[in-house]
């Protein structure tokens, strides 16, 4: 996924057994990734949350490159 724009009221992207690259994308909601048994490479994207950035259930892969979390406790940028 490339240069996009995910806006959602609940969980924006729902990844099982999957492998997902995100690039120089926005994605918002209520849980902007929940994310079962899958490999995930973010770079250069705004993750915003209004809860969860990332639900991690079962084992997955995650990478970060110039990625910023956004959430209701914590924003945090992976260089």
């Amino acid at each position: 996924m490339i240069d996009s724009n995910i806006n959602s009221n609940n969980v924006a992207i729902s990844a099982t057994n999957s492998i997902l690259n995100i690039t120089s994308s926005d994605i918002k909601g209520r849980i902007t990734i929940e994310s079962n048994n899958s490999k995930l490479d973010i770079a250069g994207t705004n993750l915003v949350s209004s809860e969860i950035s990332i639900l991690s259930k079962g084992i997955n892969q995650v990478i970060f490159s110039l990625t910023t979390l956004i959430g209701p406790i914590t924003t945090k940028v992976f260089s």
